[in-house]
């Protein structure tokens, strides 16, 4: 049996939708431990779930929550320690307690690093080395490491022979239809689906920037410290879903002109970005507005996938201020779907349910 460990849920974790799927189809038998912060999870007999309230974004703000969370993962996973073969621990907040329960029971362990954690956070100074440090070590330690691009590997310093990369590519089997056609003589329609962070996904600068105009609208799917205020601006313009499955919200987003995914750069891990809505915008045939100077905004601009443009209100305002021509949005979307049918489409088949599921099996039986 696989123990997954994330300091979320994994409703809205399409990563993680995917690993459960690829161990549905070997055959082998898991469990997710999560921490539910705002209540949101839906019953799953297979989710163990620690349900503490705590802040999405938190950082150092969370520090006796963590340590709460990390006895919770400890505690849980001696309980089940005879079923367990496998632990795959996803990020730091979850890594070194998954650690040291492997070590004492001589279990495998695969640490899934989405983000790194001192980046994510803003932590710096001294501790910011020594969480630096253990994260490394427990990279190299762990039976498998996973990163999310090949870029993460100069962000960590680290190029181990235990490192594979698996890219958050979304699966396009088993979704609704998708309306990929956009309609000229309606308003142009952006969305945006994902976590609804402060400040530094430029959330605030896109509610604001398109809630008087006329010729837009903006569709947000999600949830997190924003989701009050975008529900409060709401109008003609702002249209909010609240959170939403996978599955839902990819639906939503078939019907939008432009998907949305800024990242700006005052948050470190910003600047390696590998952010499942790239990935998603492709699948979708959909043009795509992020960051200029980020692994997502140079990619689509290589690509002529959509727009990158530096970060904050004034550069927004002077982008949908010159977002007049639809035609040019078309040739953006081909581009993309284009860009997914001929690289991207049998990426689930081929990494994450051969590459990923054969290690899987050998780790399994081992």
């Amino acid at each position: 049996m696989l123990f997954f460990i994330r300091s979320y849920i994994p409703d809205f974790d399409g990563k993680i939708q995917k690993y459960f799927n690829v161990l549905d189809t070997l055959e082998v038998s898991y469990r997710f431990i999560g921490w539910d912060r705002i209540g949101e999870s839906k019953k799953n007999e297979k989710n163990i779930l620690f349900k503490k309230k705590g802040y999405i974004g938190g950082g150092l703000k969370n520090f006796f929550n963590l340590i709460l969370w990390n006895i919770f993962i400890f505690i849980t996973l001696c309980k089940h320690h005879k079923k367990i073969n496998i632990v795959q621990a996803i990020d730091l907040d979850t890594a070194f307690t998954a650690f040291i329960f492997c070590k004492i029971f001589s279990k495998k362990m695969i640490f899934d690093i989405y983000d790194k954690y001192t980046d994510t956070h803003g932590i710096n100074g001294k501790f910011k080395k020594i969480l630096d440090k253990t994260e490394n070590y427990l990279i190299k330690q762990s039976d498998l490491c996973i990163l999310a691009d090949e870029i993460r590997k100069k962000q960590h310093g680290v190029d181990s022979k235990n490192i594979i990369i698996i890219e958050n590519v979304p699966r396009d089997t088993n979704l609704p239809n998708l309306n990929s056609d956009i309609q000229d003589n309606t308003k142009i329609k952006i969305g945006y689906f994902g976590v609804l962070e402060k400040k530094h996904r430029g959330i605030e600068h896109l509610v604001n920037s398109i809630a008087e105009r006329n010729n837009l609208e903006l569709h947000i799917i999600g949830y997190g410290p924003l989701a009050d205020f975008i529900s409060n601006q709401s109008n003609k313009n702002i249209i909010f879903y609240g959170s939403a499955s996978l599955r839902e919200g990819l639906s939503i987003m078939s019907k939008m002109d432009i998907i949305v995914g800024m990242y700006y750069k005052d948050i470190l891990n910003h600047l390696y970005a590998a952010p499942n809505k790239y990935y998603e915008h492709l699948m979708l045939g959909k043009a795509f507005l992020t960051t200029k100077d980020i692994p997502p905004g140079i990619k689509t601009e290589k690509f002529n996938t959509g727009w990158s443009i530096p970060e904050g209100a004034d550069s927004l305002n002077d982008f949908f201020d010159s977002l007049v021509n639809k035609e040019l949005i078309k040739i953006k979307s081909i581009n993309a779907k284009n860009l997914w049918e001929n690289y991207y489409k049998n990426y689930y088949e081929n990494v994450y349910l051969n590459s990923y599921g054969k290690i899987i099996k050998n780790l399994n039986i081992s």
